[in-house]
């Protein structure tokens, strides 16, 4: 048998975003970290907080942003209170292997669904002329918490599904993978786990959360020659 790198063609409609997922596939070890750049918003950067990860990643993530601020180079802020122009942050990143993007609660909040998806295709368009030959993985929006989802009914766990099909057609349209981090950090009801949840509100998570997330994504990799130096266990270990 050979490696299957997408299980379903880009011109397929799916109703669910499971269907275009990457499915399970083994386990890589965490020094694939290293070579991985993520953005996002205060969600992804998390990574950037904890010590447990902020030493495996590569973080491209500020509070606030969406992808339309990202295009128009949103000037964001690091932890030690330096300012960078995120666009061009992300543009001079060199010897990139696997790029992971996750971006729209802050979008949602501020604009309506269509023009996200506009500029979320805009912004993954313009990643794929920068990196031209890196995988690019577009993570699902990330679930909330029940209570969250009331207050904030763009975040609440129905519409979040309704987004993550469409962010999934987007993505798979356009030869990227699409990575559901829904199943890693949703329970039952599809909100997000109270294990994982953080302290000061309903959407940013612990570091339980940030160790499940981070497993999920080591045992949901595409193959590739880079990959497999990489992997533990699996088919291809």
């Amino acid at each position: 048998e050979t490696p299957v790198e997408r299980t379903l063609d880009a011109d397929v409609t799916a109703s669910d975003a499971r269907l275009l997922a990457v499915p399970e596939n083994g386990r890589v070890s965490d020094d694939y970290f290293r070579d991985a750049l993520f953005i996002g918003d205060s969600v992804t950067q998390g990574f950037a907080w904890y010590p447990e990860y902020r030493d495996w990643m590569r973080v491209c993530a500020y509070k606030g942003v969406n992808p339309q601020s990202i295009l128009q180079n949103y000037v964001g802020q690091r932890a030690d209170g330096t300012k960078i122009e995120m666009w061009d942050e992300i543009n001079v990143q060199q010897d990139v292997a696997n790029i992971y993007i996750l971006l729209g609660a802050n979008a949602l909040l501020q604009q309506t669904d269509d023009g996200f998806l506009k500029f979320y295709g805009e912004l993954l368009d313009k990643l794929r002329v920068r990196f031209p030959d890196t995988p690019i993985y577009v993570q699902s929006i990330t679930p909330t918490t029940q209570e969250y989802g009331e207050k904030k009914p763009q975040l609440e766990r129905e519409h979040l599904k309704l987004i993550n099909n469409a962010i999934a057609k987007l993505a798979v349209s356009k030869g990227l993978y699409y990575l559901d981090a829904q199943e890693a950090l949703a329970d039952a009801d599809g909100n997000l786990r109270g294990d994982y949840v953080g302290t000061y509100d309903g959407i940013h998570m612990n570091p339980t959360g940030y160790a499940a997330w981070a497993d999920y994504i080591l045992t949901h990799t595409v193959y590739s020659d880079y990959n497999k130096q990489f992997v533990t266990e699996g088919p291809y270990a």
